[in-house]
């Protein structure tokens, strides 16, 4: 019974993690589109207010920042777009647990 339970609870780990890169993928295409489409004033108020850097981009400078680190350009975007990947699927496999958990 015991190697059972794990053996279910790693399968909801690894679908949670797949549902959550799948969901990362299809938001990251839809934000896209959706930027493409806004209105030019208000997406230039939404670049200036994050610096011209994307939001992940913007959340690895500061990550960095808290530790005393400095990126360049390439090293930002990369920190970011690991970022985005993580919180994603990581969002994922913490809702399968917390859905086996509570239902």
């Amino acid at each position: 019974m015991r190697r059972r339970y794990r053996s279910t609870v790693t399968r909801d780990l690894v679908n949670g993690a797949i549902a959550g890169a799948v969901a990362t993928w299809v938001m990251g295409k839809l934000t896209t589109y959706l930027y493409d489409r806004e209105n030019q004033s208000a997406r230039q108020a939404e670049d200036e207010a994050r610096g011209g850097k994307t939001a992940y981009g913007a959340a690895a400078e500061k990550t960095a920042g808290l530790l005393g680190k400095s990126l360049n350009e390439k090293q930002r975007e990369r920190l970011g777009s690991a970022i985005h990947w993580a919180l994603g699927i990581g969002t994922g496999a913490g809702y399968a647990l917390l859905r086996r958990r509570f239902g």
